[in-house]
């Protein structure tokens, strides 16, 4: 044998000194992008899952019953939901009925998982392998089938002070990418799932082109815009955003759920497999996201979806919303599930990973294929974080900054020099102030970067964080921005949202612990210039956010720091935009704030007509959420303080509802009606005299100049707020059967409208006389007054409630002596929804029961599904406050 082969058997290819031809050293580590010794000393986390295969089987076994039951469903379509004609019709009542259909679970074709579990535990991580296997299990074939459609939506502890519904915003604008990409190389892409969702949004009777749920979408959602336009073959997408901006809707939080409902319904009946929808992070849901969640998840119509919610069980007590949530939506579906093994509703308790697991994946960590050679290094690192996944990460990269786990480039393998029992003496027990360590090592413009960032609820476009990183004296470019961006990715502080094309923080952990890297005074300036860049922003209606997160950093500097009246306006404007798009609680909230900013000025009603507006529109948002005595307050406030009759109409309105409201006592709202009414000059006597209400009754026919009631119908159109106070009054007397006082306070409405016009208040004034009049057995004139009014609604058909209430009026008390029972069904029905719709709960449930009275009176037998219905109806008018209601 040659000497000299013999010589080169024992040479390793590649080390330094050897004959053979030199090699990386990463070809032996055998990472392919260690490029340098930087890299090399860099720890890369494996991207498999450990420990979870308990976890993953019942997330899988889940989605595999929602595939069965819909594949089941479709097989035996028009068996399992057969109704007779009335029952589909009595269906349509409720989105959310939730009583058995002959048997048959209504959620059967519905999951929802709540996951509960402490801060990186890995929550988002096991949702993310379960839809990657998912994927894989469904992928798309050859034959056009689709491939298994995700989503997904993450509140922020900014949540609560930034945009409604910032989490479902997400939700959705993620599917609109799917349902609008023309793409093909998305993998997700799919023309005839686009036209099927198209086609369906377009005859929706609800949200299709032109329909009242597609302009309370766009308002609500403007990210929806373009899937709405390319549903809309007759306008185009130019202009969509605009249309949203100028629009005057307000909807009620009722209908902004059906019709998001309405879009989810679109969507999932035109998939293949179940829509999944992840939630993370709802303990930090705001208040109009969490009612939406209740309205899904306890809807029995809303099929062929997965609904995974996730939060942090140390957040979430008994008396939290989100646990509410819970509780009532197992109570709705598991009332009425069949006794079997399969569960609509399923709780996963995420607990942290056994020492095995980490243990293995430390081993993996730092490349050592035998478990036992790291079980020094694992011992400690698992007693320092009990086996929670990203302190464990955390723990490592300590240990690597603090070169007591480093790379050894002699050897190529990860080394330790110390005992467990030191190891655990260099790992810190609190993983923010580790978190907090390592920003400190970063250069300081990433510093800077995370520290921006970590203020703002929504990632921006680099223009913006450019004008956001360039105060004071530090002025960057663009280009440098993307270099700290991707500086902060290497790092591992951030994370590229593929869907949205945006970098996000890696964890809640490092966006906590990028707070308060600046000084006080510091931090109130980089505040203040943050806010303002935000309000610089072009204000496009998907940009809405940056004013709330704005006006929330500007109420959390300290008086000396603020222009107490500029924030007053900047809190009532951006509260204008929250009542727009109905989160009336987010309204009250803002207007909260200004109200105190204005206290504190101490210059408050010196700035008039701004007071004025904040204060009336606090009295409206108190009323609106049930705080009466708070509207009171301030009710008394701007009584107290206004120069004018008409300045005070608002407060007066408001006096008198909560009055009634509160107490019921209709014969005290008449009174208090009568004085308000006087002090605007109608001149009401305490008493009413014969002779004065013969008086009265010939000054109105003078009026109407011997004409009959349908002359009202061609009044002109004003705007007369002091009807709205008529009406309430006249209501107050119909129900403490008043009939004279009810008499003359229309006929004064009528004789005030023949001369200054009517407003939208005036055709239920109209319908009450009428109501009236038909309750003494005047059948004729009433009919004729209940006639005009259905004639006056339709000028202000865009006033839905008005309308409803209206209509309902005149078909209860008058048209149902003059026509068969049965004639009113349909109208009945269609009121319950409108006022449903609404919001209108009291009101909406009146119209029901006059469905079921009228149904009975017409002779028609009630069937199992309608009788179910009539004893939900009965158990929904037990929990109104109204007496009325309970006999």
């Amino acid at each position: 044998m040659n000497p000299e082969d013999d010589a080169d058997d024992h040479y390793i290819d590649g080390c330094h000194g050897t004959l053979a031809p030199q090699q990386d050293e990463a070809f032996y580590d055998d990472r392919s992008d260690a490029s340098d010794d930087m890299e090399k000393g860099r720890l890369k986390f494996p991207t498999s899952m450990y420990g979870r295969d308990r976890e993953l089987e019942l997330l899988r076994s889940i989605y595999d019953e929602l595939v069965a039951a819909a594949t089941t469903h479709d097989a035996g379509k028009g068996i399992h939901f057969v109704k007779s004609t009335a029952e589909e019709k009595e269906d349509k009542t409720s989105s959310t009925s939730t009583e058995p259909f002959k048997g048959c679970d209504p959620f059967r074709d519905s999951r929802i998982l709540f996951m509960s579990g402490y801060s990186g535990v890995g929550k988002s991580a096991l949702v993310n392998e379960f839809i990657k296997q998912t994927q894989s299990k469904y992928q798309s074939s050859s034959d056009g089938s689709q491939s298994v459609i995700h989503t997904s939506g993450k509140f922020t502890e900014q949540s609560t002070s930034s945009a409604p519904f910032s989490a479902i915003t997400e939700v959705l604008e993620k599917l609109v990418i799917v349902l609008n990409d023309n793409v093909k190389e998305n993998a997700l892409y799919n023309a005839d799932l686009q036209s099927k969702v198209w086609t369906t949004i377009r005859e929706s009777e609800l949200i299709g082109p032109g329909k009242e749920g597609n302009q309370i979408l766009r308002t609500t959602f403007p990210i929806l815009a373009p899937l709405l336009d390319s549903c809309d073959k007759t306008s185009p997408p130019q202009g969509s955003e605009e249309k949203v901006s100028n629009s005057t809707v307000h909807p009620s939080m009722n209908a902004i759920n059906e019709s998001t409902h309405e879009l989810l319904e679109a969507i999932t009946a035109s998939l293949d497999q179940p829509l999944i929808i992840f939630l993370d992070d709802l303990q930090w849901g705001d208040g109009s996201s969490i009612q939406m969640m209740s309205f899904l998840l306890t809807s029995a119509k809303l099929r062929n979806i997965m609904f995974i919610c996730a939060y942090r069980s140390n957040k979430v007590d008994a008396g939290h919303s989100f646990a509410k949530l819970m509780n009532n939506v197992k109570e709705a579906r598991q009332s009425t599930e069949p006794s079997s093994s399969q569960k609509s509703v399923e709780g996963m308790d995420l607990l942290s990973l056994s020492r095995e697991a980490i243990t293995m994946f430390i081993a993996d960590s730092v490349k050592k294929d035998v478990a036992d050679d790291v079980a020094e290094l694992a011992e400690a690192v698992y007693t320092k974080t009990t086996g929670n996944i990203f302190f464990v990460k955390q723990a490592l990269e300590e240990l690597v900054r603090k070169n007591i786990l480093f790379y050894d480039v002699m050897y190529f393998e990860w080394s330790w020099v110390v005992s467990k029992l030191e190891l655990g003496n260099y790992m810190s027990d609190d993983v923010v102030e580790t978190v907090k360590g390592k920003i400190k090592d970063l250069p300081g413009d990433v510093q800077r970067l995370l520290v921006v960032m970590a203020y703002l609820p929504n990632t921006l476009t680099v223009p913006i964080l450019k004008a956001l990183m360039n105060h004071g004296e530090l002025s960057f470019d663009e280009a440098y921005i993307r270099d700290l961006l991707k500086k902060a990715l290497e790092e591992g502080m951030l994370l590229i949202s593929v869907e949205r094309r945006n970098y996000v923080f890696a964890h809640d952990m490092i966006r906590q612990a990028s707070f308060g890297q600046e000084g006080d005074e510091n931090q109130e300036e980089l505040l203040l210039h943050i806010s303002q860049v935000l309000l610089d922003v072009d204000q496009e209606p998907k940009m809405e956010w940056c004013l709330y997160a704005a006006v929330d950093l500007r109420n959390s500097l300290p008086a000396d720091k603020i222009n107490h009246s500029d924030l007053a306006k900047l809190n009532l404007r951006v509260a204008q935009i929250a009542r727009s798009r109905g989160c009336m609680r987010k309204e009250n909230e803002l207007l909260k704030e200004g109200q105190r900013c204005l206290v504190a000025s101490g210059f408050m009603w010196e700035d008039y007509a701004l007071t004025l507006e904040l204060y009336n529109a606090v009295i409206v948002s108190d009323y609106s959420v049930g705080s009466l005595e708070h509207a009171r307050i301030a009710i008394g406030e701007v009584l107290k303080h206004t120069k004018s009759l008409d300045d005070k109409l608002q407060a007066h309105r408001y006096q008198l509802l909560c009055q009634t409201i509160e107490t019921r006592d209709y014969s005290m709202g008449v009174e208090m009606g009568i004085t308000i009414l006087n002090l605007y000059g109608f001149n009401i006597p305490a008493k009413l005299k014969k002779t004065y209400m013969m008086k009265e009754q010939m000054k109105l026919k003078m009026a109407m100049k011997n004409r009959s009631y349908s002359c009202l119908v061609d009044l002109p159109l004003t705007y007369a707020p002091v009807l709205s106070i008529f009406y309430h009054v006249i209501r107050c007397a119909l129900f403490s059967e008043n009939k004279e006082v009810l008499k003359l306070l229309t006929w004064k409405a009528i004789k005030y409208s023949l001369k200054n016009g009517i407003d939208k208040d005036f055709p239920r004034v109209i319908s009450m006389l009428g109501a009236s009049l038909a309750k003494r057995g005047k059948v004729k004139a009433a009919n004729e007054l209940g006639n005009v009014s259905l004639q006056l609604t339709d000028n202000f058909r865009e006033e839905k409630e008005i309308c409803a209430i209206t209509k309902m009026t005149t078909f209860v008390c008058i048209l149902n002596q003059v026509q068969p029972f049965c004639n009113s069904l349909d109208p009945l029905l269609q009121f319950y929804k409108d006022l449903k719709f609404c919001g209108n709960v009291e009101i909406s449930l009146g119209s029901m029961l006059a469905y079921f009275h009228s149904y009975v009176a017409a002779g028609l037998e009630l069937s199992p599904l309608l009788e179910s219905k009539l004893t939900l109806t009965e158990l929904y008018c037990q929990q109104v406050h109204n007496p009325s209601f309970h006999t």
